[in-house]
């Protein structure tokens, strides 16, 4: 694309060619789709540009941007879509498109009823973040979405809602149960596709009245069981604390591990009271002592303990002096969210703790690199899960496209499709209208946490055995 005599797109095209030949394809798709729109240039030089586009999308997996790039090719250049080059690309999108990896995006408009101020301020306004992210690069493929954020903290917030023109119809959020129960004491759930920011809805709602966006607690259980079962576990423990929360989770990690034909066994403490905790430990594992080792005579391999990352750093002390080194900790996003907040963890006798969670940190997906690029460019920091909440409900908007009058029966034919799309965080899935969410597994590291390489786990579990074997004299 040399020889324009054009100072500005030379230097672009220099940079673009140069991300592209690097294999930078998000950088150079971006480059080249300012090119491209450089109506100072030759029109064979963007046309070029187009098709770098559109090569550089297909190549980072935005199926869309390239199909956009087509778009605006051909009408570019009448009867480019005969050429070689147009066909090949358009051939690639239609054997993607038969695979159904992604549906696409459609101008439109979406809502976000979220918390902008209060305690639960800091929460909504990185979901606006990543939605604003979100409708930027919408817009660089050409698709523009109106999005509209309606503070659920502020006394009108209902009547924004019902405010909101015909064609708004998907609404993401609310995340509080007592403004999920305002919204439907409104009866605005009739006129509007709510699909609520929390991890349960009243009743049978799910996939009749409303819809989930987010992740649930069974969602995490069956996360940390698939790992077990990756590592051929056969037994679990589960170590709850009695308050609501831990005595939930128990339950049900109880009912699905024994609904997989493994064996359970289950100890409750009391948070706080560690006094108590030694004797505890020493029932849940049993055990003998040879000489002065402790050998404990654990049934399982493993062990959930739905409780915070502070007690768990508390209570592994006390399994360690019964002699018990070696079972996989199974914890809970309560895990994550006592990470988030440490800039140093403490991860001695922790080589086999795991959690799960709907947000990789260091994730390298199109989507979630798409993400961290926005968020930069806005000033807005890096993003979390919250910030991958907003991106993804409104890139799901744009490819559900439901617009004027809509049924229940209507919303969840269409998820089928929608759900397909790229994700910045652990992809969702919905049956009949109700929702699941394939988390990730993390496990802890001194700065934090980190995703869990399953071949390296099993390694690490497979020498923590041996080391055991060698100390009791087995």
């Amino acid at each position: 694309t040399a020889g324009t005599g054009h100072v500005v797109g030379d230097s672009l095209t220099a940079q673009a060619d140069a991300a592209w030949k690097a294999g930078k394809y998000l950088e150079a798709e971006r480059l080249y789709n300012v090119i491209a729109r450089d109506a100072a240039l030759p029109t064979g030089d963007r046309a070029l540009a187009w098709e770098r586009v559109a090569r550089a999308a297909l190549s980072s997996g935005n199926r869309q941007g390239a199909e956009n790039a087509l778009n605006f090719w051909k009408n570019l250049v009448p009867g480019a879509e005969q050429s070689a080059a147009w066909l090949e690309i358009k051939n690639q999108l239609g054997g993607g498109a038969a695979s159904g990896r992604a549906g696409a995006f459609s101008s439109g408009c979406v809502a976000l009823a979220v918390p902008l101020s209060g305690s639960y301020g800091p929460f909504g306004d990185k979901i606006a973040a990543g939605a604003v992210a979100a409708q930027g690069e919408l817009s660089k493929s050409g698709i523009a979405m109106d999005v509209r954020l309606i503070n659920t903290e502020s006394p009108d917030w209902l009547d924004k809602l019902a405010q909101l023109p015909p064609q708004c119809v998907m609404v993401g959020g609310p995340l509080r149960p007592d403004r999920y129960a305002a919204l439907k004491a409104r009866n605005l759930q009739t006129s509007r596709a709510v699909f609520a920011f929390r991890s349960s809805l009243e009743g049978s709602d799910e996939g009749s009245a409303a819809w989930r966006f987010f992740s649930s607690p069974q969602d995490q259980i069956d996360a940390v069981l698939r790992f077990g079962a990756d590592l051929g576990l056969s037994g679990y423990g589960v170590l709850a604390p009695s308050d609501a929360y831990g005595q939930r989770m128990a339950d049900m990690f109880l009912q699905s591990a024994r609904g997989r034909g493994q064996s359970v066994k289950l100890a409750t403490y009391q948070a706080g009271d560690t006094g108590n905790w030694s004797g505890v430990m020493r029932d849940f594992v049993g055990g003998t002592m040879r000489g002065k080792t402790p050998v404990p005579t654990t049934t399982f391999q493993a062990a959930f303990i739905p409780d915070t990352w502070d007690n768990l750093e508390l209570l592994v002390p006390f399994l360690f002096y019964q002699g018990e080194d070696r079972l996989v900790l199974m914890g809970t996003s309560l895990w994550e969210q006592g990470l988030s907040s440490r800039s140093s963890v403490n991860v001695a006798n922790l080589d086999l703790a795991i959690f799960p969670g709907s947000w990789d940190p260091a994730a390298s997906t199109p989507a979630a690199a798409a993400l961290v690029r926005a968020m930069a460019e806005n000033g807005k920091g890096v993003p979390d899960f919250w910030a991958g909440i907003g991106y993804d409900f409104v890139r799901f908007a744009s490819v559900m496209n439901v617009r004027g009058p809509w049924t229940p029966g209507e919303i969840n034919s269409r998820l089928s499709s929608a759900q397909n799309m790229e994700w910045s965080m652990a992809p969702i899935r919905w049956s009949g209208g109700k929702a699941s969410q394939k988390l990730f597994i993390f496990h802890p590291v001194q700065t934090g946490f980190e995703l869990a390489d399953p071949a390296a786990f099993k390694a690490r579990h497979k020498e923590i055995l041996a080391r055991h074997a060698r100390r009791v004299g087995r």
